[in-house]
């Protein structure tokens, strides 16, 4: 048996403002999203 997966590999990158940049609603450095369930 092969495992086909690759192995988790953990990068220290800080692009949350680069993620953000574009959203169209963001709070305190997350996207703003329409309540779903009530």
């Amino acid at each position: 048996i092969k495992n086909v997966f690759r192995e988790d590999e953990v990068v220290n990158r800080n692009e949350r403002e680069q993620l953000l940049k574009n959203a169209p609603r963001k709070k305190d450095g997350s996207f703003v999203v329409p309540k779903t369930v009530e």
